[in-house]
């Protein structure tokens, strides 16, 4: 129990108990009718905890490292935009949390770069936290009706350039990983490892980034026209 073991049963319980949480999240949207406003503020004020908690844990406990610490990973990018998501629901945050959230972030659940297990506090901050931030993600579709658009698209591609521009030239000067396009690789195998070497690889991920949120898009905009139809759930936002 304290040490966690990639695609394991463990792996895959908590994958379903955050399944299951997301799903609960959705349903008490979508029909408690007169508490839906707070209903995203506690998704909001989740996030957001965690956001607070995973950038100054370090602080607290006086392990601070620069080269692991700063909270400009994906996943600290995501939460905090899901926090802004849902208490502001501006446009650009409801963006960057689904192709962020779903598309980049989920790959930590997936293919976790993690030690501790279950009889760790550690182990459950990772998981709460990123679930959390996906499941706002899927939320925001499911039962707020936000849907992409190529508007969305080409107002994120921008931000994420220049977040992947800042992590490069950060890694390449400090030897740090941020991103995961520094020269090293995490301890979990994922899609990175199979791009070839570094600084190549970070060339191959853009193109790759930029190919999965085009696709992200092209899905949302078809699911959105089957649902007009009455195939699927209305595209209408109701925040």
């Amino acid at each position: 129990m304290t040490h966690f073991e990639p695609y394991s049963l463990t792996h895959a319980g908590i994958l379903v108990l955050l399944a299951a949480g997301t799903v609960v999240w959705v349903i008490a949207r979508r029909r408690v009718a007169r508490r839906k406003r707070s209903i995203d503020l506690f998704v909001a004020a989740v996030n957001a905890f965690w956001w607070v908690v995973a950038s100054v844990r370090p602080i607290v406990e006086n392990r601070w490292d620069w080269a692991y610490h700063i909270p400009i990973q994906a996943c600290d990018v995501s939460a905090l935009m899901a926090a802004l998501a849902m208490w502001k629901n501006w446009r650009f945050c409801r963006a960057m949390l689904f192709y962020v959230g779903i598309g980049l972030s989920s790959w930590a659940l997936w293919t976790p770069d993690l030690r501790d297990g279950p009889a760790r506090l550690e182990f459950w901050i990772f998981f709460l936290g990123h679930g959390a931030t996906i499941a706002a993600a899927v939320y925001d579709i499911a039962a707020r009706g936000y849907r992409p658009n190529w508007t969305d698209f080409r107002m994120t591609l921008p931000a994420m350039a220049g977040w992947l521009a800042m992590a490069f030239a950060l890694n390449a000067i400090f030897g740090w990983n941020y991103g995961y396009v520094g020269n090293t690789l995490a301890g979990t195998t994922n899609p990175i490892h199979f791009l070839g070497p570094w600084p190549w690889r970070v060339l191959a991920l853009a193109a790759g980034v930029t190919a999965l949120f085009a696709g992200m898009t092209v899905a949302g905009i078809r699911f959105s026209k089957g649902a007009s139809t009455g195939c699927g759930i209305g595209s209408r936002e109701i925040a």
